[in-house]
């Protein structure tokens, strides 16, 4: 597999959900930067007509907020391209892609799933939630590690060898007084993603900023926790 230089991976997995804003109800927020906001604004046709390809090369501040200007069927080519480099990744592993085909296949078998509004029924929310936490642990006694189950589900990044090992190196960043963007879902908690340096890694109920949208599985759920290691004492805030 090809090598790619490494960068701060602190930053960029918070990047892989989106920003905790609220848009008002004239206008749509996709990013708490000002500048990078107003600049996805000013060119947002150019970023709606982008491919995943294209979306690989923005720089990583720009990924996610660009994400959300694409369209329900955007979103699902996005997705789509990624599940054929996932098949070609392993190429010899049936076992693999026969599990990777079934959670890809979700999103075809379920009418308008990458909507905005699809989450905020509750039973979409309760079917995907069960659908996805069945398949994580399937997919954990295939002998699949955390990084490699998160790189595939919820990440839209290429999966290869130098990927996986730098999501190996990602450090918790340090506590920081005051409110903070939520990072990851309680509903799809994919924390452990930390623990290889940090012991026990859960998402955690925190004072942060909250989105209904943009972390876990496909970026499907709600943002409404921070990654934050399981010790005793620390918990004023569940």
């Amino acid at each position: 597999m090809k090598k790619v230089n490494l960068i701060n991976w602190t930053v960029l997995f918070l990047l892989f959900v989106f920003n905790a804003c609220e848009p008002s109800k004239d206008d749509v927020c996709y990013s708490c930067d000002a500048e990078i906001d107003m600049q996805i604004k000013e060119d947002i046709k150019k970023y709606q007509k982008l491919t995943r390809e294209e979306w690989k090369k923005l720089p990583e501040k720009f990924k996610i907020p660009v994400y959300r200007t694409f369209s329900e069927e955007q979103k699902l080519l996005f997705w789509q391209n990624k599940y054929k480099e996932l098949i070609n990744f392993f190429e010899g592993d049936t076992y693999s892609q026969q599990h990777i085909t079934k959670l890809y296949s979700y999103t075809n078998t379920h009418t308008n799933f990458f909507s905005d509004n699809y989450m905020s029924k509750k039973e979409n929310l309760q079917d995907f939630q069960s659908f996805t936490n069945k398949w994580n642990k399937e997919a954990i006694d295939l002998g699949w590690s955390i990084q490699l189950l998160y790189a595939i589900s919820a990440s839209g990044e290429e999966v290869n060898d130098e990927f996986l090992k730098r999501l190996q190196e990602i450090k918790l960043s340090p506590e920081t007084k005051g409110r903070k963007d939520c990072d990851c879902s309680k509903k799809s908690d994919l924390c452990d993603i930390f623990s290889y340096l940090h012991g026990i890694v859960r998402c955690r109920k925190w004072k942060c900023d909250k989105t209904p949208a943009g972390c876990g599985t496909f970026f499907k759920f709600p943002c409404n926790g921070i990654c934050r290691g399981v010790e005793i004492g620390i918990d004023e805030f569940r």
